[in-house]
């Protein structure tokens, strides 16, 4: 376990660095987009433009690094995606925003695929739900660092979007000079998405959770806490307190899902989520301690959805299909997300925001009803490294 900690670190300093800026940017594209009066239909199809690029980039990305490698391909895509958040500061529009953040997108996408697939090409069965919790630990603590450059200056600024650009620049130097074996490169043009969903139906229905609930929550919770009346200087300690709570519990759920089968772990935790989704819903107005006590619990339990998923499906899944498998995950990730966030926009111009966290408590309990399901058709995966890849299993 110490040597693959060891031979991670690159990994961990790329994403970390890379995390930092896009923790900054994202949220300051919800508070600019306000500051400017876009509106929060509007903000959210912004958002929305961001996974539809998403999609885009996660189904050319493993062939792209195919053609380029996974560390060159990973400084290509922050070098872009830096040109374009200088763009966006200087177009405070929302039509030259949609572009750019439809590229920033793409660009991103392809990035989560080199670092994804590099941590479960690096990592194994055994020791998986450890790997990725210590990896989602630096990243969870890395956007808590961009959250707080959020409050540089008096208020926050589109300025701020070239800080974020000077950030990612910087991201690319540990994997340049790293020694560490990449994943090898696919010979699939496309990820083949029935292979996955068959592979792991609760891998795929991951994906769902995460694409309806936590990509809107980015976008869609700064504006939330401005419905409810509290000043913009409370955003940047919101979004912390439901980062620190993803941040101290990856351990032990990450731990909990080496012991034993993960999805069991999710069920545990969608249920969780789903309670502390009421508890923002019911304690909104209780004050900003309170408040930020239930992002909190939403955080530690909300976030950890996606890694347990990942780790289930990785765990069924041969080395030499890791960077396909990463590449058809944020396949789903970007299709889901951004029904995600049509769905919440189209929810919020109905009926206002203030129903989003019932919502996203719907989500979680239905995640976790259908996970139990699955335990009751399939065993758990061996925590051995996969030979082959059984698709006839109920």
């Amino acid at each position: 376990m110490r040597d693959t900690l060891k031979s991670v670190t690159p990994l961990l300093v790329a994403t970390a660095l890379m995390l930092t800026g896009n923790g900054l940017h994202f949220t300051l594209t919800s508070v600019v987009a306000g500051q400017a009066q876009f509106g929060a239909a509007t903000t959210g199809l912004i958002g929305a433009a961001y996974f539809v690029g998403f999609l885009v980039g996660a189904l050319g990305a493993p062939w792209a690094l195919g053609k380029t490698g996974h560390g060159r391909g990973f400084a290509a895509l922050m070098w872009l995606t830096s040109a374009a958040l200088v763009a966006q500061w200087a177009f405070v529009e929302p039509y030259a925003w949609a572009g750019l953040r439809f590229l920033i997108g793409v660009l991103a996408a392809a990035a989560f695929t080199v670092i994804d697939s590099w941590f479960h090409f690096t990592a194994q069965n055994a020791n998986r739900g450890r790997v990725l919790a210590i990896a989602a630990i630096v990243n969870l603590m890395a956007l808590v660092a961009g959250q707080q450059l959020l409050n540089i200056g008096a208020a926050p600024s589109p300025e701020l979007f070239l800080l974020s650009a000077g950030i990612l620049a910087l991201s690319v130097v540990s994997l340049l000079v790293t020694r560490l074996q990449p994943p090898p490169a696919t010979s699939a043009r496309l990820p083949r998405l029935h292979l996955l969903a068959r592979a792991s139906p609760v891998g795929v229905a991951g994906q769902v959770v995460a694409g309806f609930v936590n990509a809107p929550f980015w976008v869609l919770a700064p504006v939330y806490i401005a419905s409810l009346g509290y000043a913009e200087d409370t955003v940047a300690p919101f979004m912390s307190a439901a980062i620190l709570g993803a941040a101290i519990l990856q351990w032990p759920i990450g731990h909990a899902s080496d012991r034993r089968d993960r999805r069991l772990v999710a069920v545990v935790t969608a249920m969780a989520a789903a309670t502390a989704g009421l508890g923002l819903t019911l304690g909104a107005d209780a004050g900003e301690w309170i408040l930020f006590a239930a992002a909190f619990a939403f955080g530690a339990f909300a976030f950890p959805t996606t890694n347990l998923t990942n780790a289930h499906l990785n765990d069924r899944m041969p080395k030499e299909a890791m960077t396909e498998t990463a590449g058809g995950l944020l396949v789903f990730y970007g299709l889901f997300a951004t029904a995600g966030q049509l769905a919440v926009s189209g929810l919020a111009e109905l009926v206002g925001i203030g129903p989003f966290f019932v919502y996203t408590a719907c989500v979680h309990g239905a995640f976790a009803a259908f996970v139990l399901w699955r335990i009751g058709r399939r065993a758990p995966a061996a925590h051995k490294p996969a030979e082959h890849v059984d698709l006839q299993a109920p």
